[in-house]
């Protein structure tokens, strides 16, 4: 047993040391907007009640087990109990007392936060993004701009945005960890939340509601930039695509039947993200890889390794191209790789 113990001691310290830090892409301790700032100091609250009431409570656990323990360590008949608190009024008001207070001391900032994050600020006008979760993957539209992109949003910093979340399928949630709390996606249902970003970055968002196959798979980035700099990402998105000669790889496997490229005759697909500007993502299949030629080469060849199950695999590799015999062949790829790379 214990040259199991030395053996395993370093991966226990490992397993132990991997939950210490405080801060990261999806840390909600590390909070950048003022709706995960309130959600933040609401847990602090929470957590030093229940620390006070777990010192107090094993304080005295501890007292009773050393005041009161029985001579030798053994229980004797002849030993005679210590004085019991049952029936002592004052004890039990007081012990009442004291746990509604701190249920009040808890209960006042969760309500606070709860009503904070249901209401958009007076005074500001919040920007509108429609959330659509897919099984894999978000699409993110902005009816008041006229502009869709796939897995990656773009904010203002500084100004509440309001996301409209919905699904397409299943039950999805969507959580972007330092900016704020999650929403749950329910089919036939249209909920929303508001969030805002205090300063520029990329902020990681994840699916956490377990949803399939490829789940753990499903997430997102939102960048958030300053104003100016805001208006000239929302001038470039609204452009049609700067190269609108698709190879003809891209027309031998139907890529604009589930995708669309605007400017391109007959890419107009929903099914997956739109593609119009894909070039320009700092990431591909919905966040798990680097925007680079070599990562979206991988995803191209076998999508089916990154996402396990994905629509792009299933629709296409084996209902589509397999029964037809067609294969995609390192040339092919090259072509699209080429081109989507372009679509800046």
């Amino acid at each position: 047993m214990n040259r199991w113990i030395k053996n395993w001691q370093p991966l226990l310290a490992a397993l132990l040391v991997s939950g210490c830090s405080l801060s990261g892409p999806q840390s909600t301790l590390d909070a950048d907007g003022p709706v995960a700032r309130l959600q933040y100091e609401t847990f602090l609250v929470t957590f030093w009640v229940s620390v006070a009431i777990f010192a107090v409570v094993g304080g005295m656990f501890l007292y009773a087990l050393v005041k009161f323990r029985a001579p030798g360590g053994e229980v004797s008949r002849d030993y005679p109990l210590p004085d019991q608190g049952h029936g002592n009024p004052l004890l039990e008001i007081g012990v009442i007392f004291v746990s509604i207070l701190l249920i009040g001391i808890v209960a006042v900032p969760t309500v606070y936060g709860v009503l904070y994050a249901g209401t958009l600020p007076e005074g500001q006008k919040a920007l509108r993004i429609n959330v659509t979760g897919y099984q894999w993957w978000w699409k993110f539209e902005y009816p008041e701009l006229g502009v869709v992109t796939g897995n990656e949003a773009a904010i203002p910093v500084g100004r509440p945005v309001e996301f409209h979340v919905q699904t397409a399928d299943v039950l999805h949630s969507f959580w972007i960890p330092r900016l704020g709390g999650k929403m749950d996606l329910t089919p036939g249902q249209d909920d929303w939340i508001w969030l805002q970003a205090d300063k520029p970055g990329n902020y990681w968002g994840q699916c956490t509601e377990f949803c399939g196959e490829s789940h753990a798979f499903m997430r997102m980035r939102v960048q958030a930039f300053e104003p100016e700099e805001f208006d000239k990402w929302v001038a470039g998105q609204k452009a049609v695509a700067v190269n609108t000669q698709a190879p003809a790889a891209f027309n031998k496997f139907q890529c604009g039947v589930c995708h669309t490229v605007r400017g391109v005759p007959g890419a107009a697909g929903l099914v997956g993200p739109d593609l119009t500007h894909v070039g320009s993502r700092s990431s591909i299949a919905a966040g798990i890889k680097d925007m680079t030629a070599g990562n979206l080469k991988e995803w191209i060849h076998n999508p089916n390794d990154l996402k396990p199950g994905n629509t792009m695999y299933k629709a296409g590799y084996k209902a589509m191209f397999e029964p037809m015999h067609i294969e995609m062949t390192g040339a092919d790829e090259d072509q699209l790789v080429e081109y989507l790379m372009s679509l800046k």
